[in-house]
């Protein structure tokens, strides 16, 4: 079954494979750097704005209340983002203005650079799953 990117039923289901996802983490987990980082995360859309948060490691739906940046970017960057796992399309969009960014900075370079790391065969074959139940 087929779920629309960034509706609650979709992140439900991407975070039901965090168990996973954990697993290919290893023993150390999720990197102390990455747990330290808060942000909030808005995507504007036809049908209205997703809201979704990072605090702990851990993704949310929904803003927290003590976010260090908080973040806007357009649906197709989300998508590129998340989906592909582009990682040109970060800064390219951020170039581009279709990300805009309030607060510090350096949070979102903690995560660029975890998220630009090379990935295993497990983790793109996690990707994929996400992949296979997804529409726009």
């Amino acid at each position: 079954m087929a779920l629309q990117f960034l509706s609650k039923e979709w992140f439900e289901q991407v975070m039901a494979l965090r168990a996973e996802a954990e697993a290919l983490l290893g023993a150390e987990g999720i990197p102390a750097d990455v747990r330290e980082v808060r942000l909030n995360i808005t995507v504007p859309h036809a049908a209205g704005e997703h809201h979704f948060a990072v605090k702990d490691g851990d993704a949310q739906i929904g803003h927290i209340d003590d976010a260090h940046t908080r973040l806007t970017v357009d649906y197709d960057v989300a998508r590129r983002l998340i989906i592909e796992g582009d990682p040109s399309a970060g800064v390219q969009a951020f170039m581009a203005g279709q990300i805009r960014v309030d607060g510090d900075l350096s949070k979102l370079l903690v995560l660029q650079q975890h998220m630009t790391a090379p990935q295993t065969p497990e983790q793109r074959a996690l990707r994929q799953k996400v992949v296979d139940f997804t529409s726009f």
